[in-house]
């Protein structure tokens, strides 16, 4: 039987010796297998979240203290006037 993909749950995710002994004996059987371990995947994609969640936030900030001195500047010209 051919195989387009085969997903492997782990008991344990953060038990490496196990995953790199099942990820050897799957390169023992000498056919083109990608082995691609999720957990790995999930924290990559947990990190870029992280870093887009401080740069919005960052963002944010930023706009919302130029709003607030531009209606500052705003309200102290009609009171001039």
């Amino acid at each position: 039987m051919n195989y387009q993909l085969l997903m492997i749950r782990m008991d344990d995710p953060n038990d490496h010796a196990t995953i790199k002994a099942l990820y050897k004996s799957l390169e023992a059987t000498g056919s083109n297998v990608k082995v691609t371990v999720t957990y790995e995947e999930i924290a990559k994609t947990a990190k870029i979240t992280k870093i887009l969640e401080i740069i919005f936030t960052v963002t944010i900030a930023i706009m919302m203290f130029l709003c607030f001195f531009s209606l500052s500047a705003s309200m102290s010209a009609n009171l001039y006037e």
